[in-house]
């Protein structure tokens, strides 16, 4: 049976100007004046957010939530860039603000969540150790300690919330344990098919991934990938740029909204590569103006941020997807 789109084809509209770009997007138009065909689709980029101008540079800190309520934790802080800190602090994205604080002063812990339900474990206070707390938003509340003993678990080595979370690997390539949190006392599960450190992991307790970081001999970094499901690890396609001391994030959701940023090649090779996951596959992303290792990393694939890192830096950058009138150009 003919159809009117069959017999007629598709119109496209002439407008002798733009319409605005949110208003246009996935539309497609002629532009009379210009004597182009264009369109209006989301493009990522980073840009520059508020400055650590009050709570100061910090690295070695770890970080959860998301673009508008989101959160760093521990690290190295002011006064002097080199004192372990045990200061929460705040993002609504615009603005810093003291949070609670930690119950220890302590460096490459890891941590995850929402801002008003999430867990940090682990970190090095001038020893590892294996303590964990909770965070309701507003305060610190010590939980159960780590079964796999004292360790650090560097930045983003964790998934799930306050009350539904998990950390993995160790300091380095030290180990390949994976731990469960059930908001009051940790238990060993299946353990990684290879031991890892410093990797990057986001997603829920029972969708996640873990990416990158030191695998094998310390410091050889390494560029595979895995998904969890709750109760298995299974073989993931590899990232792009291997790397370790990254951040990684999803934003408290599943692993198809996670991302991975910074990190280093070498000891002191820091990169600015960015990537995201749908779940199967890894993506380059726009890069970082600024290369940084041991970051706070949070948010998603669509509204991340990357806060602080390595030596001392006190910038931000803040990842979002915007409607951008576009050009359409022939291929052939």
């Amino acid at each position: 049976m003919a159809t009117y789109q069959g017999i007629k084809g598709r119109t496209v509209q002439n407008l002798a100007s733009d319409p605005p770009a949110a208003v246009g997007s996935g539309q497609v138009w002629y532009n009379t004046t210009a004597g182009t065909l264009k369109t209006s689709v989301q493009v990522g980029a980073w840009a520059s957010g508020t400055t650590l101008n009050g709570p100061g540079s910090r690295y070695n800190v770890c970080g959860f939530g998301i673009l508008t309520a989101g959160a760093m934790v521990g690290g190295y802080g002011p006064p002097d860039g080199a004192t372990r800190t045990s200061e929460t602090t705040e993002y609504d994205g615009t603005t810093w603000t003291i949070g609670g604080a930690m119950v220890q002063q302590a460096s490459d812990g890891t941590s995850s969540g929402p801002l008003t339900g999430a867990f940090c474990a682990g970190g090095y206070t001038g020893s590892y150790v294996n303590a964990s707390a909770t965070y309701d938003g507003t305060s610190w509340t010590a939980a159960g300690l780590l079964t796999d003993g004292a360790r650090g678990l560097p930045q983003n080595q964790s998934f799930g919330t306050g009350s539904a979370g998990a950390v993995f690997g160790g300091p380095n390539a030290g180990t390949n344990v994976t731990e469960e949190f059930d908001g009051t006392s940790w238990a060993g599960v299946n353990n990684m098919p290879t031991v890892r450190g410093g990797g990057a992991g986001g997603g829920t307790q029972t969708d996640a991934f873990a990416a990158a970081g030191f695998v094998g001999s310390y410091p050889t970094v390494g560029n595979t990938s895995i998904t969890y499901d709750g109760t298995s690890w299974t073989a993931s396609n590899p990232v792009n740029t291997g790397r370790a001391r990254a951040g990684g994030s999803t934003g408290g959701g599943a692993a198809s909204l996670g991302f991975f940023c910074g990190g280093s090649t070498a000891p002191t090779t820091y990169v600015t590569a960015a990537e995201e996951f749908d779940g199967t596959s890894w993506a380059s992303m726009p890069s970082l103006a600024t290369a940084r290792v041991a970051a706070a990393v949070f948010g998603t694939k669509t509204a991340g941020v990357i806060a602080g890192g390595t030596p001392s830096d006190s910038s931000v950058e803040e990842f979002t997807l915007a409607d951008t009138v576009q050009t359409i150009t022939s291929t052939t």
